[in-house]
């Protein structure tokens, strides 16, 4: 964790279960986990350990607050670039969840506008989204929902975050299922038939194996999702808020879909009170990254380039824009 006094949240120690089962094998609510902390302050350098129990099983997680007081300051000196014009999101054009499990046999279409509501771009996506891997009427820890949020491609590997609804994604917070698809395991337009009232048996079979999905794990607002060859990324953070926090980066092994690493940075332009809270990045490797930060009041769009090296980063501007 980084050393940040303002840091209103700190590291809240559900963030780091992967996953909890009952004695029948059976995912429980991460909360019913009796924890020695449920909060670790950014303010306090030192080592902390936060022990885990639940019935008989229990665990335990190293948390290391970092003693540099003065990581993560920098000074906004990009030459400002010229601005373009302000336009919309993207917004799905037809709905990604579609509230039923049956085979999804066409595809989604996603559309672009600029701020007179003019169509820009167009995306068009056809994926599986796994809802028959998980129980039809589960929980929301055992069940993969097609809520969409994030999507991100490395080579042949596609990734996607999932969330049981569309509200899930505004919480603080918010857990959701990361699924992996090894694209170049599947024949081409094969990923919308994989239910199994559609192909026979062994044939679905044979396509699951390509496709991993996550336990119920902490996602953010999941939008800035990004891979390497080994690792999944996803900048954990909360859309919504309005106080100064650290940045969360979570790092997920594709071997197992479970956390590896998570790191909390800050971001500050000359002094720690002008924090710089991300809601956009893309993973350039396993050390580097570009988040873009939005200054409402001054309408000034910055790009940083973050540097991890071990445990700690570095920060500097990389660019920047004003649109008026």
């Amino acid at each position: 964790m980084v050393n940040n006094e303002l840091d209103t949240n700190g590291f809240v120690t559900t963030d780091a279960i992967n996953y909890v089962t009952d004695k029948h094998g059976s995912v429980v609510d991460v909360n019913s986990v009796k924890r020695s902390a449920d909060r670790i302050s950014e303010k306090t350098p030192g080592r902390y350990v936060v022990n885990y129990r639940y019935g008989k099983a229990s665990g335990k997680v190293a948390v290391t607050v970092r003693s540099d007081v003065n990581e993560g300051i920098s000074k906004t000196d990009a030459k400002l670039g010229k601005g373009g014009n302000v336009g919309k999101t993207w917004f799905p054009h037809e709905l990604a969840f579609r509230g039923n499990y049956n085979a999804q046999v066409s595809s989604h279409t996603y559309v672009g506008t600029d701020k007179h509501g003019k169509k820009t771009a167009k995306l068009t996506t056809k994926f599986y989204e796994p809802n028959s891997f998980s129980l039809l009427e589960g929980s929301q820890e055992t069940n993969v929902r097609g809520n969409v949020q994030g999507l991100d491609v490395y080579g042949q590997d596609m990734v996607t975050t999932n969330f049981y609804g569309g509200p899930e994604s505004s919480m603080d917070g918010a857990r959701g299922h990361m699924v992996l698809y090894q694209l170049n395991q599947v024949p081409k337009y094969a990923l919308q038939y994989i239910p199994a009232n559609t192909l026979n048996f062994q044939l679905w079979k044979n396509y699951v194996k390509s496709i991993k999905i996550s336990p119920y794990i902490k996602l953010g607002h999941s939008q800035s999702v990004g891979s390497t060859s080994r690792y999944i990324y996803e900048l954990a953070n909360w859309n919504h808020t309005k106080k100064p926090r650290s940045n969360e980066l979570l790092q997920i092994d594709k071997k197992d879909m479970q956390f590896k690493r998570i790191w909390t940075f800050a971001v500050s332009n000359g002094e720690r009170k002008n924090n710089r809270y991300f809601l956009n990045a893309d993973v350039i490797d396993d050390n580097t990254m570009l988040a873009l930060f939005h200054s409402k009041s001054k309408h000034r769009f910055e790009i940083w380039k973050i540097i991890r090296k071990g445990n700690s980063f570095k920060v500097k501007e990389a660019a920047a824009t004003m649109v008026t």
